[in-house]
């Protein structure tokens, strides 16, 4: 009984599942019923002219790209009976270096070949606007002559300027909208780019042109496009290659427009691996995106009921085979390509191999020495995503030319320490490529050494970057700026190295800026004066008549100062420093006419041999040093016969326990030179010297300290000398110094003399720096 009890159950569970079933799916043919697609939309995007890759191998010419498996699937879309519009969203002809081959020597074949694929339009971008500007003319003039335009609906070209060439095959902003007729349906297609575009252009592309800002572009198309009939208007929003957030930068574009300003569909290129539909909360426009290096098919549909448009979008399915027509053309390209790029450069032989970062770093080094600066930063956005060189053992003509997708006019500036940290904790996000510039997560190093706080570096960069694109350099400070290096860009610095003829790998054959000599100078003088006038009357017997503190004083004067010049060079071989220091203070009172305070003379030469510790950086490998130290005295006090002039040579071995702090331990001789009974005598030398250490940073102001102590021993005399300053930087080259100095001396059978100076004042800084 029970058993059947639980079998009728079943069943009626199951007949009532059937119903629910039925019930869903009418419902959802009654939606489909009330519902009709109006326009099919079908957009590519993030090709970035890799309508093949080219290999130029002894082999193969060309290897298929993702795109090239997209045609067969765009050939049959765009042959439906609703005649889809099928447009690009930004760099289908660019960085790729077929598709810049193609437009450069085959215009019209290109133009023919995507007119095949069933192009109606193709959005003329940041991408192409930064392309070398001849081919991308040519492949659009090429391109609007078989009805395909290229559109750019905020960009204007100024009259009687080269730009207007450009304006010329384009549907630009004075042009009005691009109308197709898609299923009966007048569908407008706008595009848009952003406000900074031409600022991120070398300056001879930007000549001419002109944007409106997005939101007034955006707003004026769709509003012309209704106005001139347009039953459906599809927008692009470019920001072009390596956008940050496009899809965030869509949706706040989307939801900021005049409700009578809104397109039907918003694409946001470059946002294919963010999303691929969106619908903000004012509900129109909704947002896609089609993959990248993919395509995305689109229906638009309308609800009889409402005539509301609903939006149904899927990415395209690749296929396992390439349209023939487009493998014809893409093979035959590549094989006028390989003639023409596929040499062997007469200087780029590879003893080993080579990566994609490092061929972008021999591409930073080269640009670097053309540009005669210390430093060459490029970004990794340069580099086609599948570098390999086409042979082994040595780089081809296409190599460069695939590999630097972009030619970037290269731009060169001083910069000051501060900024290039900024660069240098940006390392770590591995965009930059900055061969020299080494960041350890605490300091900042530049070709092997320390990065110096208030000295300035001479940099190269591409002038995208300088221009603050992909967001990867700071802005540089005022009082700095940027100038173009002429006749200059990264691909064409980079072929005439390679066009030199030489035996050796192109790699070993630049300068390793850790051997140039760095020359560091510095200039420190601290002045201090004060003075006291005192007049109080006296009665007849002579006594001053006020008792205040302030009356009952003498008259001085008090004069002093403090000079320091450093000039140290540095390589990873060789170490030169020099230190000469000034001291002086006297008072002058009613009561001792003149008395010397501090009287100090003293100049410090130091040569270092670095090489041991620049193959292997630990605290105990020493480097040999020699070193000569001579000091004297302006005015020779009363209690000696002699004038002060103590010469003492050394040498030994110093230990680096930082980059700041130094132990030298060594031997040498002393000598009084002018002493009547001067004699030379051994002694031991010890030195502990910190160099000036930024103890705290805080914007451009800083808290700095350094010291020396220097002990020397010969027999039973002893001599110690020390001094320990400490710096705050008020504005400028002022800052705020707090000095110490100890001097001491022991001789046999006697106590201890020891001579302490304080001082606090202010002092004027200066730091130059010479790096060839």
């Amino acid at each position: 009984m029970r058993i059947a009890k639980t079998a009728l159950a079943l069943v009626m569970l199951l007949v009532m599942g059937f119903a629910d079933q039925a019930r869903a799916q009418d419902d959802e043919s009654q939606l489909l019923a009330e519902a009709r697609t109006i326009a099919h939309i079908v957009a590519t995007s993030g090709v970035a002219g890799e309508l093949g890759l080219p290999v130029c191998s002894a082999d193969v010419d060309v290897e298929a790209a993702n795109f090239d498996y997209l045609t067969p699937a765009l050939h049959r879309l765009t042959e439906a009976p609703d005649q889809p519009l099928l447009f690009d969203t930004g760099s289908l002809l660019t960085p790729g270096a077929l598709a810049r081959h193609a437009a450069r020597e085959a215009p019209e074949a290109l133009a023919e070949m995507l007119d095949e694929l069933g192009y109606r339009a193709l959005v003329f971008g940041p991408n192409e606007l930064a392309a070398v500007r001849g081919p991308m003319i040519a492949a659009f003039r090429a391109l609007r002559e078989r009805g395909i335009p290229g559109i750019a609906s905020n960009l204007f070209c100024m009259p009687d300027t080269p730009a207007v060439e450009l304006c010329d095959v384009l549907v630009d902003g004075g042009d009005g909208p691009s109308i197709h007729l898609v299923n009966d349906q007048r569908v407008a297609l706008v595009s848009i780019m952003p406000g900074d575009t031409l600022a991120a252009l070398a300056p001879a592309r930007a000549a001419g042109l002109r944007t409106t800002p997005p939101l007034e572009g955006l707003t004026s198309a769709v509003r012309q496009a209704r106005a001139a009939g347009a039953d459906i208007v599809v927008a692009v929003l470019d920001h072009g290659a390596n956008a940050e957030d496009p899809a965030g930068k869509a949706i706040e574009l989307a939801t900021a427009l005049p409700e009578d300003a809104r397109p039907d569909l918003l694409f946001a290129a470059g946002a294919g691996n963010e999303l691929v539909f969106a619908r903000p909360s004012t509900v129109q426009p909704a947002i896609v995106a089609a993959p990248m290096g993919g395509a995305l098919d689109v229906r638009i549909r309308e609800d009889y009921r409402s005539a509301v448009h609903d939006v149904m979008a899927r990415p395209v399915t690749p296929s396992p085979r390439i349209a023939p027509d487009f493998a014809r053309w893409s093979l035959e390209t590549g094989r006028e390509y390989c003639a023409q790029w596929g040499n062997e450069l007469p200087g780029a032989n590879l003893s080993r191999d080579i990566t994609g970062r490092e061929f972008l770093e021999l591409s930073s080094g080269v640009m670097r020495e053309r540009a005669g600066t210390e430093l060459g930063i490029i970004d990794n956005g340069l580099l086609a995503a599948r570098w390999h060189p086409a042979r082994p053992g040595a780089l081809t003509a296409s190599d460069v030319f695939v590999g630097l997708r972009y030619d970037e006019q290269i731009v060169v500036a001083d910069v000051p320490a501060a900024w290039l940290e900024k660069v240098a904790k940006k390392l770590e996000d591995g965009y930059l490529i900055v061969p020299g510039l080494e960041w350890d997560g605490k300091k900042a190093k530049v070709n092997g050494r320390p990065l110096e706080a208030r000295a300035t570096y001479r940099v190269a960069t591409l002038h995208f970057l300088a221009a603050g694109g992909a967001g990867a350099l700071p802005d540089l400070p005022a009082g700095y700026s940027w100038e173009a290096l002429e006749d200059a860009s990264i691909r064409a610095v980079l072929f005439d190295f390679l066009d030199v003829p030489r035996e050796g790998d192109p790699r070993d054959a630049l300068s390793d800026r850790r051997d140039a000599l760095e020359w560091i100078f510095r200039v420190d003088l601290d002045a201090r004066l004060a003075g006291t006038s005192v007049n109080n009357p006296t009665d007849d017997a002579g006594d001053p008549i006020y008792t205040a503190s302030q009356l009952g004083r003498s008259d001085s004067v008090t004069f002093g100062f403090t000079s320091q010049l450093r000039a140290d060079s540095a390589s990873r071989t060789w170490g030169w420093e020099n230190e000469g220091i000034a001291r002086y203070r006297t008072t002058q009172t009613n009561a001792d006419p003149f008395a010397e305070g501090d009287d100090i003379l003293s100049v410090r030469s130091t040569v270092a041999y670095r090489r041991f510790r620049s193959d292997l950086p630990r605290f105990y490998i020493p480097e040999p040093y020699v070193e000569a130290y001579l000091e004297s005295e302006m005015s020779q006090p009363d209690t000696r016969d002699y004038h002060h002039l103590q010469l003492r040579p050394t040498g030994g071995f110093r230990f680096n326990f930082t980059e700041h702090l130094t132990l030298k331990l060594g031997a040498g001789i002393t000598s009084e030179l002018l002493d009547p009974m001067r004699e030379a005598r051994f002694g031991l030398s010890a030195q502990l010297v910190l160099k000036q250490w930024s103890v705290m940073v805080q914007e451009d102001r800083k808290l700095a300290t350094e010291f020396t102590f220097d002990y020397f021993v010969t027999g039973e005399n002893q001599e110690l000398r020390g001094r320990w300053d400490t710096t705050l930087d008020i504005a400028g080259p002022f800052q705020m110094v707090f000095g110490f100095q100890l001097f001491s001396r022991k001789e046999p059978g006697q106590d201890p003399g020891f001579a302490f100076d304080i001082t606090a004042g202010l002092r004027v800084a200066w730091l130059g720096r010479v790096a060839p």
